[in-house]
């Protein structure tokens, strides 16, 4: 939730970057980027947008916590089906009957109705 630079993000180097998901484009082939270490394995995530962006301490955050646990940790998460948990969780705490689709949407960070 705080704006960095580009030269510090290159001076991080991190493992994995997660965007959010109204961050707008991202172009890994960009030459500012492309020598990340992230970039390099492939480990760039845009985090998934519902009701609310799941980033944004709302009351998806508990859905935020799992996604993130997933990516940070995929063989201890393996098990975990995202689309079901969301699904899951929108009857539980929405009483809405999330479609399969939606569910997809909401994970790719467009949003329930599909917006980005």
């Amino acid at each position: 939730m705080h704006p960095v630079s580009v030269e510090q993000i290159a001076a991080w180097d991190p493992d994995i970057i997660i965007l959010g998901g109204d961050a707008g484009v991202f172009d890994p082939a960009a030459v500012q980027w492309a020598g990340l270490r992230a970039v390099r394995a492939g480990r760039i995530y845009r985090n998934p947008a519902g009701v609310f962006p799941w980033d944004r301490y709302g009351i998806e955050y508990p859905l935020q916590l799992l996604w993130t646990a997933q990516i940070l940790y995929p063989d201890r998460f393996a098990r975990v089906d995202m689309k079901e948990e969301t699904i899951r969780f929108y009857k539980d705490f929405f009483e809405y009957d999330l479609s399969a689709s939606d569910a997809a949407r909401i994970l790719a960070a467009k949003g329930p109705g599909g917006a980005p």
